[in-house]
């Protein structure tokens, strides 16, 4: 559990996404808990995380599928196996709606009904079943960080598996993850983090790493 890919906060627990598995730190009394496929999850190899409205968690694995945590209960449900063999690197949850960013595209999960609504597989010019490396939601907008840069589309949009509603930017190379603050999206590309400035419409650099 040494190499850690991300980590979600709920109250006053730390939940961390690990290549060996997933492990869980309370804040009041100090105390660690580890939980692997032993435990119900979907495998060891846990590439990404993110809570829910309810603060049930969800997990998703390199190759295993997708696996949730339900706090009521205090364990994992059964794995989503239709994720199997896909690259979950990154989770984003809006409502009940979860995008789950992978090496073949976007897939949008319905969290009330547990299946998959519909998966985008081409966003605006780039290539068909490219690799998602980071996924958020902001501004009423998808946003998709690909290996040339980033693509985004309106949620309004009544078919995002139209690659025509995507709008792409390559300026600052591959972007390799989100956050969102507030009301600013900040981006980490290989040069450096940027943020999208709502009022501007624009990228503005907030720092640069090395030369």
């Amino acid at each position: 559990m040494a190499t850690v890919n991300e980590i979600v906060r709920t109250g006053d627990t730390i939940w961390a996404a690990t290549n060996g598995g997933v492990l869980q730190y309370n804040l009041d009394s100090r105390a660690y808990e580890r939980f692997t496929r032993v435990d119900g999850l979907a495998g060891n190899r846990v590439l990404s995380a993110v809570a829910d409205s309810e603060n049930n968690l969800w997990f998703g694995t390199g190759g295993d599928g997708l696996s949730k945590f339900d706090t009521s209960l205090g364990r994992f449900t059964s794995p989503f196996t239709e994720f199997e063999e896909f690259e979950l690197n990154d989770l984003a949850i809006a409502g009940d709606e979860l995008y789950i960013a992978s090496n073949v595209g976007i897939s949008l999960f319905l969290t009330d009904v547990e299946r998959v609504k519909e998966n985008y597989r081409q966003l605006g010019s780039g290539p068909r079943d490219a690799i998602i490396s980071a996924v958020a939601v902001h501004d009423g907008k998808l946003w998709a960080g690909t290996e040339s840069g980033l693509a985004w589309a309106d949620l309004i949009e009544p078919n995002l598996q139209d690659p025509q509603v995507w709008s792409t930017h390559d300026t600052f190379g591959a972007a390799a993850d989100f956050l969102v603050a507030g009301d600013t999206l900040y981006v980490a590309f290989s040069q450096g983090v940027w943020r999208w400035d709502i009022g501007g419409q624009f990228l503005r650099a907030e720092s640069q790493i090395g030369t």
